[in-house]
């Protein structure tokens, strides 16, 4: 799985530097909450930062999403294996994850289900501290790598707890237990917030930075994809079978963990409960439109699900084979079928084949070294253009990293965070990822602005085409903007047609750079130093 993600890789896309443009932030000496807001991902950008200061560059990012990617495969296929009781079925169950491709900054929501599957199962199967604990650990990566998902996590393991058979007395013990082991990892991050602007802002941050997507949730029945049809079964089509195919495993999944009850092994009970769970959460939040790259998020969770109904299906249709024939038949039939389908979706959806194909790895090993070889020197030597996500690397670039020092910032005014990373600067005002739609409030705006005074932002990239919404959703900014920067040229891009490039007015430049002849090299007129 790592060969496979680390030599059929491409370009990163646009949304994947976000959390690079906060690890850079956060190697700059900034510190979330105090100086750039967290949207709710600190061990996400910390890992990132981590990797970018052991060999700067996107092929670090590359190495480190393939290596969280494997570690969820190998979890995945343990898992599997023993809730299956099986060697085939985990096979089909890593093949359907990998197949689906999640997208390389996804492996948050690919690895923390299985690991805290895995990590329920162990404890459920013989209980011990020592278990309770390394449970806990586990939702605690998950809270950290992305807070939704530690929320995920707990109503899981509560899911897996209430199918325990336990006393109701018992279930509550061992439940309050799990949330006081939690709370004692989480306890070093949360004084950590206490002391960079309060528990309470840092979730209303994390609630302000998730409204922008909040219209793409698939709650009305006129925003559900369109049944497939099968005689143009392209991505599109996989991924709405993918997409209904979920509900029909959850629901499926709901009637094992109910019907199997009695008789089966509890913790695989209680764990099949918990990855119902699981599922139910990310039909809910996780996928949503567009589809097409939003299912193979639930990559893990939806695969574990697949084979354990599948497997649990044909298991109980052997049993029953002399005394029920036809029901038998017809249930494990059905349910052979949907996993058929969800593996030719998963196939289609993923483009394996077209994947494998650029792995080299059936030209020889030579080949693929080589191929690795061009990877690994287009994503550490700078400026890394070969992984810029939007066409051409855009000479701006350039500009910034050679005209800034590094602890100026520099202000862009859209969800352009690639323009701070391949810069090597950070990001003005706290935003790295600038959305009308998100820090609206009178408190969230009049931030924008006394941070930008605080800063050293000599330079603002201001997207002309979104300007007007800007100046309607942060007239505060749009004041600042007018009054204290003047426009020294243009540029356009694929995301951007017209970006103006200004440059504050009490900043003096120092020089001039390329044919446009834009200030360069910038010292305060009144020589007071800024941050």
């Amino acid at each position: 799985m790592f060969v496979f993600r680390l030599l059929a890789e491409g370009q990163l896309t646009n949304d994947h530097y976000l959390h690079l443009a906060l690890a850079q932030r956060f190697l700059l000496g900034d510190l979330p909450g105090r100086d750039f807001i967290d949207p709710g991902l600190p061990l996400m950008y910390l890992l990132s930062a981590l990797a970018q200061s052991l060999k700067p560059g996107p092929f670090s990012e590359v190495v480190l999403t393939a290596t969280m990617l494997a570690i969820a495969a190998g979890v995945t296929y343990g898992l599997a294996a023993r809730l299956t009781r099986s060697w085939f079925w985990p096979i089909v169950a890593v093949f359907i994850e990998a197949a689906l491709w999640p997208r390389p900054y996804s492996y948050p929501k690919v690895l923390v289900p299985v690991l805290v599957l895995a990590a329920w199962w162990r404890y459920a199967s013989q209980p011990s501290s020592r278990k309770m604990w390394a449970l806990a650990g586990c939702n605690a990566i998950g809270v950290l790598l992305r807070h939704d998902l530690g929320a995920f996590s707990i109503l899981a393991v509560s899911a897996a707890i209430c199918t325990t058979g336990s006393a109701p007395r018992e279930r509550l013990r061992i439940w309050l237990r799990y949330l006081i082991c939690t709370a004692v990892f989480l306890a070093p991050y949360q004084l950590f917030l206490v002391g960079s602007g309060g528990i309470i802002e840092h979730v209303r941050q994390g609630l302000e930075f998730s409204r922008s997507d909040s219209h793409q949730l698939l709650f009305r029945w006129s925003e559900l994809p369109e049944l497939p049809r099968i005689v143009r079964f392209d991505r599109e089509e996989a991924a709405t079978t993918l997409y209904y195919g979920s509900w029909l495993f959850f629901v499926l999944g709901i009637a094992a963990s109910i019907g199997r009850r009695e008789h089966e092994h509890a913790a695989v009970t209680s764990t099949l409960a918990a990855a119902v769970m699981f599922l139910g959460c990310y039909i809910v939040v996780i996928l949503r439109h567009p589809i097409v790259v939003r299912v193979p998020d639930a990559a893990a969770v939806l695969a574990v699900l697949t084979v354990c109904c599948t497997a649990h299906t044909v298991r109980w249709a052997r049993a029953e084979w002399l005394s029920h024939r036809v029901r038998a038949v017809a249930a494990a039939g059905v349910v052979v079928l949907l996993c058929v389908a969800t593996v030719t979706s998963a196939a289609t959806l993923g483009r394996v084949a077209e994947r494998f194909h650029e792995t080299r790895l059936m030209d020889g090993v030579a080949k693929a070294r080589e191929r690795l070889s061009a990877l690994a020197h287009a994503g550490t030597v700078w400026p890394w253009a070969w992984y810029w996500p939007n066409g051409d690397l855009p000479g701006v670039i350039h500009y910034l990293k050679t005209c800034t020092a590094p602890e100026d910032r520099v202000l862009v005014t859209w969800p352009a965070p690639e323009y701070f990373y391949y810069a090597q600067r950070g990001g003005g005002a706290g935003q790295v990822w600038f959305m009308p739609r998100r820090f609206a409030r009178s408190e969230a705006r009049q931030r924008v602005v006394e941070r930008l005074e605080r800063e050293r932002v000599p330079i603002a990239l201001i997207n002309e085409s979104t300007r007007d919404e800007l100046s309607r959703v942060y007239p505060e900014l749009e004041a600042l903007l007018s009054g204290r920067y003047f426009t020294v040229g243009h540029f356009s891009t694929r995301g951007a047609p017209q970006v103006a490039v200004a440059v504050r007015t009490d900043f003096l430049a120092t020089g001039s750079y390329g044919a446009e002849k834009w200030p360069c090299g910038f010292t305060l007129l009144d020589g007071e130093a800024r941050r």
